[in-house]
């Protein structure tokens, strides 16, 4: 794979790019990796395109969505009809935008010929706005300069800097943390002021029961899963049962091998869309196994806990006692230690896990108990 495909792929996963059945947007990159883009004025691009550089400057008139993936900095001088969805390092527009805009970088800067006509979403580490925005306006950005004119709302939850440039119009609401005050010069106007509170740090409390429903979700739901798993299930649970006991060291590699290695392959497959069915069917497999991975390890702990005998031979029969205790046993750890003790049930449920994996490439017959001999005749 080269790196233009794992570049264009990137940008794919980055922006969310809708590739839609009928018609995909065309690419245009530039001729090398380190090499700028310019896209010249007198140029007309008439469908959905991905612009592709490490430098970008964009003159034409773009008569659809345009994209842009820039390492360095992505300039706009020309009209976008449609949605513009950027990201770079530095962005600078000076354009008219018909539709939403949506920027990831680290400055962004709006010179007064810019406009935007839909909503605007941008996160960045520095914003300068000195344009005409006619949609609400989402700022995620710990320093901004605000500027220009505003129609509907604006919103800075993240500011920790807030300038408000003089001549600055905003007809909705604007919205910043409490934390801050920002002066508002005689020539500007704003015509609601909105002061987002902090959020309060949550108590022990909290955390207590934040704690204490995560692991009672956890042990209903569990048990509600390991019921019909074991009753509709119960050669393939068996299979599994009898393989961690006798070899719990290769379950515990197989489990670590398959969820370490096994699902990225698979995902890289499904996005290429060459293997999409057979890569969604694999993987749905690894996740039902991964699911039921929890309920399989509950019901051994739980005959343990009680000291009941385990069958060595035939299908396990379903224990709603044995499986209930096991399964509160392992939603202990998560509600009295919190994020380390959902890290350990996690690395523990490897060994179920790998035991489902390794009954379909290495089945294990599973011997029924025979019946009891006939009484003699009298």
């Amino acid at each position: 794979m080269n790196r233009n495909l794992l570049l264009a792929a990137f940008a794919a996963l980055l922006l969310a790019i809708p590739l839609h059945a009928s018609a995909a947007p065309h690419i245009l990159a530039a001729a090398d990796r380190d090499a700028p883009l310019d896209v010249p004025s007198d140029a007309v691009l008439p469908s959905e395109l991905l612009l592709l550089g490490f430098d970008i400057h964009s003159s034409a008139r773009a008569a659809r969505d345009l994209w842009a993936l820039a390492a360095g900095e992505f300039s706009l001088d020309g009209s976008v009809a449609g949605d513009l969805r950027a990201a770079a390092k530095a962005v600078k527009l000076a354009a008219p935008v018909d539709g939403n805009l949506l920027t990831v970088a680290n400055g962004v800067q709006f010179l007064p010929s810019s406009s935007v006509a839909g909503e605007t979403l941008l996160r960045a580490n520095r914003v300068y706005t000195d344009g005409t925005f006619s949609g609400d306006v989402l700022l995620y950005a710990p320093e901004i300069r605000l500027g220009g004119t505003f129609s509907g709302n604006v919103s800075c939850p993240a500011a920790a800097a807030l300038q408000i440039l003089p001549g600055t119009r905003v007809l909705g609401t604007l919205s910043y943390p409490d934390t801050l005050s920002p002066a508002v010069p005689a020539d500007a106007s704003i015509a609601a002021l909105s002061p987002i509170p902090a959020p309060t740090p949550p108590t022990v409390a909290d955390l207590v029961r934040r704690r204490l429903r995560f692991a009672a979700a956890f042990w209903i739901s569990s048990i509600l899963l390991g019921i019909p798993m074991f009753r509709f299930f119960p050669l393939r649970t068996s299979a599994a049962l009898q393989l961690l006991r006798r070899r719990p060291l290769a379950c515990a590699v197989a489990g670590l091998c398959t969820s370490s290695f096994a699902f990225l392959p698979l995902a890289i497959l499904a996005l290429t869309g060459y293997a999409f069915p057979l890569a969604f069917c694999a993987g749905l497999l690894l996740l039902c196994f991964a699911v039921a991975s929890v309920p399989l390890m509950g019901l051994p702990l739980g005959q343990f806990l009680l000291g009941r005998r385990r069958p060595s031979a035939g299908p396990v029969p379903p224990s709603f006692s044995a499986l209930a205790a096991g399964l509160l046993a392992l939603a202990l750890p998560p509600a009295l230690l919190g994020l380390p003790g959902v890290l350990f049930l996690f690395a523990a449920a490897t060994l179920p896990f790998g035991a489902f994996v390794m009954t379909v490439f290495h089945p294990v017959i599973v011997l029924r108990t025979p019946p009891p001999p006939p009484p003699p005749d009298a």
